[in-house]
C-alpha cells in the first residue's frame, strides 16, 4: 500500500516537472546553507580541540592588557601596559607554577639571497624554557635544534618559511646566514608546520637579540605558565591575578593584564563561532520556511488540477484518509528530495570552502567534519517541512465531496 502511495506521488512530481524543481529550490538553498554552516563549524572546532591538545589545559596564559577571555587578548595588542622581569619573578616563584615560558615580538624584514620577506619575529629564551615552546606552539624542529645560550644570533625559521616557495624562491638550509632588520643571524633550526601562516612564516631568535633589535629591555609580550600536576588551572589564575595585583598596584576589575587557561580561551572562542554560526543557520531557516511555503502552494495548486482524480479515487472507494495520505505523502517527497540535494550540495560546499582555505594558507590544519549523522538529521528535518506544509491542501483534499470533485471543470 505505501509503494502505491509514494508511486501515485512520483507520478504527480514527474507530471510537473517545471514546477517540481521550482519547488524544490526552496528547500534545496535552506538545506544546503545549514548543511555546509554546520559542518564549517564542526570543523573550526575540531581544529580548535586540536589546537587545545597541543597546548594541553595545564597552561596559563598572561598578556598585557585588560578586560576578560577574547577582549583581553585583543585589548593585548594595543595595550600601553608591558610584562616585566618582576611579573615574570613573582609567576616562576608563586608555588603550584611548574614551569613558565615567554616571549618578545615584533616585526623584522627578513633578507635571504637577495630576497626580502616582512614578517613577524619572536624572541625565546635560549634555557630549558625553550622546551615548552613546543607544547604551547606546537614548534619543533624538523631538522637542526632548538637554541643553546651559546646562540646570540641563531635563528629558527618557521616552515613556510624554508620548506616552500611560498616566501622565498631559494630554499633556506640549515647554517645559511639570514639578515633581520640588518643583523645576521645563523640558521640553527627548521621548524615543522604548524598549521597556520602566522606561526609557520615567524622567525624565532634568542631572547637576547630580540631585546636588542625591538628596543625591550624589560618587556615581555606574553607569558605561559604551566601548572603543577593536581593543580586546577582556573584557581591558580585567581591566585596569580591576587599576586599580580598587589605587584602592580591595581585594583580588583582595573587589572592591566590579561591571565586565562587555554581551555577557557578555547571555549570562549568556540561560543563565539557557536552563535555566528546560529545567526547564519537561522539565515537558512527563513529560506527553508520560504520553501516550505513552496510546497504549499504547490500542493495547493495540484489539489486543483486533480480535483476531478480526487473524485474518482472517491467515487471507486478511496477514504478520506488515504486521499490525505496521498497528497502528504507527495509533499513530504519533496522535502525529502530537496532535502538529499541540498545535503548533498552543503557537503559539496564546504568541502570547497575547505580546499579555498587551505589553499590560501591561512588556516591548513582546517578541515570540515562531517557526520553522516548530520545528513540523517537534515533529511529527516527536509521531510517533516515538507508533510507540514502538506498538511493543509491534502486536508483540502481529503474533504472534496466526490460528486462536487466529479462536476469540477
Amino acid at each position: 500500500m505505501i509503494e502505491a502511495y509514494v508511486h501515485i506521488a512520483f507520478q504527480g512530481m514527474k507530471s510537473r516537472k517545471v514546477r517540481s524543481w521550482l519547488t524544490l529550490l526552496g528547500i534545496v538553498i535552506g538545506i544546503a546553507s545549514v548543511t555546509a554552516l554546520i559542518s564549517l563549524g564542526q570543523g573550526v572546532d575540531a581544529a580548535l580541540q586540536e589546537q587545545f591538545e597541543i597546548i594541553g589545559g595545564d597552561k596559563l596564559i598572561i598578556l598585557p592588557g585588560s578586560g576578560e577571555g577574547i577582549a583581553g587578548f585583543i585589548s593585548s595588542t594595543t595595550t600601553a601596559s608591558k610584562l616585566t622581569e618582576k611579573d615574570l619573578d613573582l609567576i616562576e616563584r608563586t608555588p603550584g607554577i611548574k614551569s613558565t615560558f615567554f616571549y618578545i615580538l615584533g616585526s623584522g624584514t627578513l633578507l635571504h639571497k637577495g630576497e626580502a620577506y616582512g614578517g613577524w619575529v619572536m624572541g625565546i629564551p635560549s634555557d630549558e624554557r625553550s622546551e615548552l615552546l613546543t607544547q604551547t606552539q606546537g614548534y619543533e624542529p624538523e631538522f637542526g635544534r632548538l637554541f643553546k645560550e651559546s646562540d646570540r644570533y641563531g635563528v629558527l625559521v618557521g616552515y613556510d618559511l624554508w620548506a616552500t616557495d611560498m616566501v622565498f624562491s631559494k630554499p633556506i638550509r640549515l647554517r645559511d646566514t639570514i639578515t633581520i632588520n640588518n643583523q645576521a643571524f645563523r640558521v640553527v633550526g627548521l621548524m615543522s608546520k604548524v598549521g597556520n601562516p602566522q606561526d609557520d612564516r615567524t622567525a624565532l631568535i634568542p631572547e637576547d637579540a630580540a631585546r636588542e633589535m625591538f628596543n625591550k629591555p624589560d618587556q615581555y609580550d606574553g607569558i605561559f605558565a604551566q601548572v603543577s600536576p593536581g593543580i586546577v588551572p582556573a584557581q591558580m589564575v585567581e591566585i596569580l591575578k591576587e599576586k599580580l595585583r598587589d605587584l602592580r598596584d591595581v585594583k580588583e576589575g582595573e587589572e592591566d593584564f590579561v591571565i586565562e587557561t587555554s581551555e577557557n580561551l578555547i571555549k570562549q572562542v568556540g561560543a563565539i563561532i557557536a552563535i555566528v554560526q546560529a545567526v547564519f543557520i537561522g539565515v537558512g531557516g527563513i529560506s527553508l520556511v520560504v520553501g516550505g511555503v513552496g510546497i504549499m502552494n504547490t500542493m495547493y495548486t495540484s489539489v486543483l488540477e486533480r480535483t476531478r482524480e480526487i473524485g474518482i479515487m472517491k467515487a471507486v472507494g478511496a477514504k478520506n484518509n488515504q486521499i490525505l495520505f496521498v497528497f502528504l505523502i507527495e509533499s513530504g517527497l519533496y522535502g525529502l528530495v530537496g532535502g538529499l540535494i541540498g545535503g548533498l550540495s552543503g557537503i559539496e560546499i564546504s568541502k570547497l570552502f575547505e580546499l579555498a582555505i587551505r589553499a590560501s594558507g591561512s588556516f591548513e590544519i582546517f578541515k570540515v567534519n562531517f557526520s553522516p549523522l548530520l545528513l540523517l538529521g537534515v533529511l529527516t528535518f527536509s521531510f517533516f517541512v515538507g508533510v507540514i506544509s502538506g498538511v493543509l491542501p491534502a486536508k483540502q483534499a481529503a474533504e472534496l465531496q466526490p460528486v462536487d470533485a466529479l462536476r469540477y471543470e
